[in-house]
């Protein structure tokens, strides 16, 4: 008798676990028709709900971070990354992610002029550098991050030197003394970087939906 009730049960949480992984594709797919028709937020839903369905599916929730990325939930997006990263091995496939990490960083800076978020994007290609070095879409995102970083250190530097030109100005004027020539240090042309180096916003994109 109980040997019959044990198969029962294995037969039922059999047939639990093929429920489960029917759910999960059909959720899959329905998260990839939403996707390709450029309804993020739905298409994230249904990834997500695939995952839940059948945490095996690690491609539902690297899905539902290119969703989130489109969707401009940055934060969400590097959360999937972060877990798809934690369930692979595969070196290439977490330089996947962490190359998407590194756009969504680049696109706060783009979208915040936030020096610290082009760090981050800098520092996230070079780990996925570091996992497939042969990526050669990752390099050209990186030489662009970097090249963005000077730029911006370059224009902060002029900001400043202009700041601390209209003070002496303004001190001068304020003690009404007769202006006398103010000698400022040279500003240093911006260094031309190579041309490889000069890299097409439409580069940095580089999302991949899974199957």
């Amino acid at each position: 008798m109980k040997i019959k009730i044990s198969g029962i049960f294995i037969l039922l949480l059999c047939s639990l676990n093929v429920i489960g992984q029917y759910k999960a594709k059909i959720e899959l797919n329905e998260g990839v028709k939403a996707y390709e028709n450029g309804e993020y937020q739905k298409a994230q839903e249904h990834f997500e709900n695939s995952f839940s369905e059948n945490p095996a599916y690690t491609k539902a929730i690297f899905n539902a971070g290119n969703a989130a990325y489109l969707n401009g939930d940055f934060e969400a997006a590097r959360d999937f990354y972060n877990k798809y990263i934690g369930s692979k091995e595969n070196k290439f496939e977490r330089a996947e992610a962490l190359h998407n990490i590194g756009n969504s960083y680049l696109k706060n800076f783009k979208e915040k002029k936030d020096e610290n978020s082009l760090i981050e994007s800098i520092n996230y290609f070079k780990k996925s550098l570091r996992e497939n070095p042969n990526d050669q879409e990752t390099r050209y995102n990186l030489a662009y991050a970097l090249n963005q970083l000077q730029q911006n250190k370059e224009e902060n530097k002029e900001d400043n030197q202009k700041e601390d030109i209209e003070d002496i100005h303004d001190e001068e004027t304020d003690q009404s003394i007769e202006s006398v020539p103010f000698i400022s240090e040279p500003v240093k042309k911006k260094r031309k970087l190579p041309t490889a180096f000069i890299i097409e916003q439409s580069r940095i994109h580089k999302l991949h939906i899974q199957f």
